[in-house]
């Protein structure tokens, strides 16, 4: 059996060529937020927003016996995510933006320049 012979400068150049090339890629960290509603055996009920699924939810933190997990929604967030807040759900994103549409017409009118003849600029 012959053994084939790879010389150690073309090994280390791959590598070196690989870590450039990986190095050089954007990196994209997003995460998905699930609303989950904790329901108490006696009924209480509670809204958690968190990053965990309900099945990983329940093995993280410690959940009553009786208690039930349940997620409501789910989102993802895009972009940049770490050391911030969890994203707004799309529900409550669209809803702002409705609401920020339907602001009052003298607002948006006010915020623009007015526009004189050209005579009384002159004067």
């Amino acid at each position: 059996m012959t053994r084939l012979w790879i010389p150690k400068a073309w090994i280390l150049l791959r590598f070196v060529t690989l870590a450039a090339w990986l190095s050089s890629q954007p990196v994209c960290a997003e995460h998905r937020v699930f609303e989950l509603q904790l329901k108490s055996a006696t009924g209480d009920v509670s809204l958690i927003r968190s990053t965990l699924d309900p099945e990983q939810y329940r093995h993280y933190y410690h959940v009553p016996q009786g208690t039930t997990v349940s997620y409501l929604q789910t989102w993802r967030c895009e972009g940049r995510t770490s050391h911030q807040p969890l994203c707004k759900s799309p529900k409550e994103r669209d809803a702002e933006a409705a609401a920020a549409s339907l602001a009052s017409p003298t607002e948006s009118l006010e915020k623009q320049p007015s526009r004189q003849p050209a005579s009384a600029l002159g004067k």
